[in-house]
């Protein structure tokens, strides 16, 4: 999330990597008066993934070609957009998402995620369609599988005209959403990884926050497996879905 510490989602490394999978979180210098774009947001994840293919242990124990991307609010957006550019994206699962707001206007190096998955899905349906020149982004095949979970209390920080349900309309297929009816922007992530502003900042529902994240984790953790082993194929063949909580 924006200028939210890799520390606010401990849980979620510690539920995947006890499912198996080897987990990467990582910082920046980003602040509040000195942001960083969205374009050079999404190459830290191929740099990234270039580190651990030529990380002296990792690199025996990884398969960087088989990547799961998992982000909450504005990590979201840049976990599309990253997998736009990076074949090595397998598969995505997004928190609560928020493409551009009034607050982080489409402009250059702020692309829409949005759009770009929309734009797949349109030269998907027609494939004489031409590719679209107004886009910053686009997705040169078509985007890998994603899972969305958004929440009814979240407009304050996520915004409808931009929100989860967005990414999901907007969204080829595979794709799959979980609607919590009860959950504000934060209630996803771990509080002991928040400043009190930011724990401050976006409104909770009554649902409680250790529910919220323990749904979310679970969600990530079956999605990896769905999308990353070798036998989890034939569980997305249904196609889209929606289920509300």
């Amino acid at each position: 999330g924006f200028t939210v510490s890799g520390a606010a989602y401990e849980s979620y490394a510690e539920h995947l990597a006890s499912h198996g999978c080897v987990v990467l979180r990582y910082d920046t210098s980003e602040t509040m008066r000195n942001p960083i774009s969205d374009t050079i947001s999404t190459c830290f994840i191929s740099a990234l993934l270039d580190w651990v293919s030529t990380h002296p242990v990792l690199r025996d124990v990884v398969d960087p070609t088989r990547c799961m991307l998992v982000g909450h609010s504005r990590g979201g957006k840049i976990s599309v957009l990253a997998a736009a550019q990076e074949p090595r994206v397998r598969s995505v699962c997004l928190i609560d998402p928020v493409d551009n707001t009034a607050f982080a206007p489409l402009a250059i190096g702020y692309p829409s995620a949005v759009a770009a998955l929309a734009e797949s899905s349109q030269r998907l349906a027609d494939p004489t369609t031409s590719p679209s020149s107004d886009l910053e982004v686009r997705f040169a095949r078509p985007p890998p599988p994603i899972a969305i979970i958004g929440g009814l209390r979240a407009a304050d920080c996520a915004p409808t005209e931009a929100n989860y349900r967005r990414f999901f309309d907007a969204a080829p297929g595979p794709a799959y959403e979980v609607v919590l009816t009860e959950a504000g922007h934060f209630q996803y992530v771990d509080p002991e990884g928040l400043t009190m502003m930011q724990g401050l900042a976006c409104a909770r529902g009554p649902i409680d926050d250790a529910a919220v994240a323990a749904i979310a984790r679970g969600l990530c953790a079956a999605w990896a497996a769905w999308t990353l082993l070798p036998d989890g194929g034939p569980s997305l063949r249904a196609g889209p879905g929606l289920a509300g909580v």
